[in-house]
């Protein structure tokens, strides 16, 4: 009787034994897995460094495929390196062509997202302007990418922006002041959507609208020396010498070493000291 209770208890202790072993077991293997997972994730990242976008992407497929237990950590590591690598490229490195391909393969991975497209819009588009010989193509592009930020994200005034310096670069002059105004309509505090719509009447000739436009930029930011100069060429070709004046002073209160402001002021003066003796 005593031989059968403990053959039982000793079966008991074995099988909790077992189990508990198997526990362990389970652990290291998951912790194995882990570090195995940490150290594929870490060598995709290298290529990232060395901006091998490509073959940072075939890596994380291959990671993909050997870890599909950790599918989540590995897209969402991908998710935010790769952008960050794609920011860093298009705003930092100004390597717009590679800022192209990170950025298509993000639009693969997250197809409606307004922020991915509208980064990719602006890539073709400074890839466009950095060109010698430019290739419409790129601002086709460029249109396809923006048309989709704007779809999925309407009210963003910096996608409209965007689309108005796109639309500028095509000839259509109708359609991107239409744009223009509307990035200055949703955020009129942001000064920089005022400067691009300065900037624009100021290329088609229209001198009171850009005048206009930079007395907003500089009501926003009294600072914004290229703003202070531009509106001073502006006094100047329009024939109001006194403003001109003013604005030259001005900026180079702010930086004294604007060597073509302070030939342009010298300039005025005399000729405005030359009026005064009339």
């Amino acid at each position: 009787m005593h031989s059968g209770v403990e053959n039982k208890t000793a079966a008991i202790k074995l099988s909790f034994a077992a189990f508990i072993c198997c526990i362990c077991l389970s652990a290291i293997s998951c912790q194995s897995k882990k570090e195995n997972v940490t150290a594929a994730l870490e060598k995709c990242q290298s290529f990232l460094k060395s901006d091998k976008i490509l073959a940072a992407n075939r890596c994380w497929i291959k990671t993909f495929i050997d870890y599909p237990e950790n599918t989540k950590l590995i897209s969402d590591t991908r998710e935010k390196k790769l952008f960050a690598k794609c920011v860093e490229l298009q705003d930092e490195k100004r390597k717009f062509g590679k800022a192209i391909i990170c950025l298509k393969g993000m639009s693969l991975h997250k197809p409606n997202d307004a922020k991915v497209q509208l980064y990719l819009a602006n890539s073709y588009l400074d890839f466009y302007k950095s060109k010698e010989i430019k290739n419409k193509t790129l601002l086709k592009e460029a249109t396809v990418a923006i048309k989709k930020s704007i779809k999925l994200a309407p009210d963003k005034a910096i996608s409209h922006e965007t689309y108005g310096r796109i639309l500028t670069q095509l000839g259509n002059s109708k359609e991107a002041l239409t744009e223009l105004e509307k990035a200055t309509y949703l955020a009129p505090d942001k000064f920089l959507y005022w400067m691009t719509l300065a900037l624009f009447h100021k290329g088609n000739g229209d001198s009171y609208s850009a005048i206009k436009n930079y007395k907003r930029v500089l009501g926003l930011n009294p600072r914004y020396t290229l703003a202070l100069y531009n509106l001073g060429v502006l006094y100047e070709k329009v024939g109001k010498i006194k403003e001109a004046i003013k604005s030259y002073e001005k900026l180079l209160s702010i930086r004294k070493s604007y060597e073509d402001a302070q030939e342009r002021l010298d300039r005025l003066k005399k000729i405005h000291a030359v009026n005064k003796q009339k």
